[in-house]
């Protein structure tokens, strides 16, 4: 045998194969071409397009406004010894907010707590002399009045010394404190602002291109990143033309009871139920995907797709309705589908099934 010739004929196939690899895609250990069986399908997993109500909302994110939000005052005169809270701070009904020098007051308490101890046993004795007719009946009568307007001195003395701590009317959270320890006070000055949070209202903006979209009685779906576990359904309760030239935004409210835990100042998102879509088709989102002819999704067809052009409507939590293009029952790509053209072959990846 030549070797030679055995090596050049081991060169020649060695050039054959590579050819034939250039144009059907592979060889044989032995020189000899694989026939080109066409591009693998493209792995996708399917979903499912069903008829369900798609609800229609616009949301927003606004804040809680207490609808009780007094100004506390002073209701004697003297120097703030003492501030107990600060801004933002929760407080209770009857919780010390802050407290006014009472130093005078107790003077005047003391003093007014003898004058009528002194009447009380000073009528005492002479209601025994009137009994015995020993006095008149003017005396008497002069004694018990001089009797009940210490009394009414004691009652305010008290009263004011009680007024010297400042506590809070109502439950909620300090929104503004406006005075500081030194301070002199005079009854009417305003110390705090306090956001009570029994009754809410809760502030949504809205541009005014849409505000035509609202009336009062929608059902508003409220959140708060302070409350993540609760929910607050309510109702639009008034709409303000609080249009201005820099916002161009109508002010949408909901007055609601405080279910718990929400505090006046927090941020949350607010949904408005506008409609209800009944029988709307809906599919995935990733199912979409956008071509130069737009928007389009490719229907599973045994082991191929086909692309249908679709126009799409309202978008929510990974779900998009389809309002022409599908019927409803469609078997569509969903992971997978941007690598797809009309007609490429496919390999479905795991069962159709929409879960959510």
């Amino acid at each position: 045998m030549n070797i030679f010739g055995s090596r050049r004929n081991r060169q020649m196939a060695a050039v054959v194969c590579a050819a034939s690899l250039a144009l059907t895609g592979g060889c044989n250990k032995k020189g000899e071409t694989l026939a080109h069986k066409g591009p693998h399908p493209v792995p996708v997993t399917a979903a499912k397009a069903e008829l369900r109500p798609v609800e229609i909302r616009e949301e927003s994110v606004g804040y809680i406004e207490g609808r009780e939000e007094p100004a506390v005052s002073a209701e004697v005169s003297g120097r703030v010894n003492a501030v107990l809270v600060d801004n933002g701070v929760t407080v209770r009904t009857g919780e010390p907010l802050a407290r006014i020098d009472d130093g005078d007051l107790k003077l005047r308490h003391a003093a007014a707590l003898a004058a009528a101890s002194n009447a009380e046993k000073n009528m005492a004795r002479l209601k025994n002399l009137f009994t015995e007719k020993v006095i008149p009946e003017n005396e008497y009568d002069d004694a018990q009045a001089q009797l009940i307007a210490l009394e009414s001195q004691l009652a305010a003395a008290t009263r004011d010394l009680k007024r010297a701590t400042i506590t809070s009317p109502l439950d909620g959270k300090v929104q503004t404190r406006l005075v500081a320890e030194g301070d002199y006070v005079t009854p009417g000055k305003a110390m705090f602002v306090i956001a009570g949070g029994t009754r809410l209202q809760i502030h949504l903006p809205f541009p005014e291109s849409i505000a035509n979209r609202f009336t009062v009685g929608q059902a508003v779906r409220i959140t708060s990143p302070t409350t993540p576990d609760s929910v607050m359904e309510g109702k639009i309760s008034e709409i303000r033309p609080a249009i201005t030239t820099g916002s161009r935004s109508i002010d949408v409210i909901v007055n609601k009871d405080n279910p718990g835990g929400w505090m006046p100042g927090a941020s949350v998102t607010g949904s408005v139920l506008l409609g209800v879509h009944q029988d709307a088709v809906q599919i995935p989102t990733l199912c979409v995907v956008l071509r130069p002819v737009g928007e389009v999704v490719y229907a599973i067809m045994g082991d191929k797709v086909r692309a249908i052009p679709v126009k799409t409507g309202e978008r929510q939590r990974g779900m998009v309705e389809i309002i022409s293009g599908l019927q409803g029952d469609e078997t569509l790509a969903a992971d997978g589908a941007s690598y797809l053209t009309d007609g490429a072959a496919v390999k479905v990846s795991s069962p159709a099934d929409n879960a959510r």
